[in-house]
């Protein structure tokens, strides 16, 4: 008997409860500067660059989150207001979240881009020569 008083309010608890399932996403235009954390604009950089460095203008402490496809390395500096990308593949995206710690106060997160510009001036095109071959007989 009391099992079935037991199923019974647990059921009615169950109905009564609103299962909304959860609608958070990422912002599409995360800023990149937020109240005691500032990155740099989009950052567009070429195949030719070694190293990216990113600097963060903060007067606290940072933590980073690296998101690129392909996968990249990176190394944060020893203060951790910066970090240094690997080397970029051609057609790389990166995008780059950082959160500050400011008087003990966690900042919003900030995001930055950056996007690898093919090079076409240092790019050797290789052009066919059409040759005339007349054949004698």
């Amino acid at each position: 008997m009391s099992k079935s008083i037991y199923t019974f309010i647990l059921c009615i608890m169950l109905a009564a409860v609103n299962f909304a399932p959860a609608q958070k996403t990422l912002p599409v235009n995360q800023p990149n500067k937020v109240e005691g954390l500032e990155l740099p604009e989009t950052i567009v950089v070429s195949t030719t660059n070694d190293f990216t460095r990113i600097v963060a203008k903060t007067n606290g402490s940072v933590k980073w989150l690296v998101i690129s496809d392909p996968k990249i390395q990176y190394l944060e500096e020893k203060d951790g207001k910066a970090i240094i990308l690997g080397t970029l593949p051609p057609d790389a995206q990166v995008t780059i979240f950082a959160i500050a710690n400011v008087n003990g106060k966690l900042t919003d997160f900030a995001c930055t881009k950056t996007f690898v510009k093919k090079d076409t001036a240092n790019k050797q095109e290789n052009k066919v020569e059409k040759l005339d071959y007349k054949i004698h007989w």
